[in-house]
């Protein structure tokens, strides 16, 4: 048995658990429609700030980020096993949503409804020609 079993462990300098520290966001809610790294990212960041992040996608247009290829074997990843797309999507809810059926965006706009933060990063026009936009919602 190794002497070194019996050294006390340092736990002063330890920050209590995150579950106890006080989270700017909570009790927001998020409705992220992003794609790429920007939006995404900003959401992530707001998820770890408390907030309640729900991502919107379609699985008619995939985000970018969820299409990679191993670097080793070259073979096509499982698109809910990319990295990327892990690492910017940590800590939120997620729902596909087919916006091309006039449920659909039914839908998104009973979500945006109960939502405190919508967060888009599409090309200007993009989300008034989808039906939803300032005026709108």
């Amino acid at each position: 048995m190794s002497s070194d079993s019996n050294i006390p462990l340092p736990t002063s300098h330890l920050p209590p658990p995150t579950s106890h520290i006080p989270q700017a966001l909570a009790g927001m809610r998020v409705l992220e429609f992003a794609v790429g790294l920007v939006g995404p990212y900003a959401t992530r960041l707001m998820a770890l700030m408390g907030a309640q992040v729900i991502r919107v996608e379609s699985h008619g247009a995939l985000d970018g980020f969820r299409v990679s290829r191993n670097p080793i074997t070259q073979e096509r990843l499982d698109i809910e096993q990319v990295p990327r797309y892990n690492y910017v999507n940590l800590n939120k809810l997620g729902v596909s949503i087919n916006l091309r059926h006039p449920q659909g965006i039914e839908l998104l706009k009973r979500l945006i409804s109960v939502s405190d933060v919508l967060l888009e990063n599409f090309s200007a026009g993009v989300i008034d020609r989808r039906g939803l936009g300032y005026d709108v919602v």
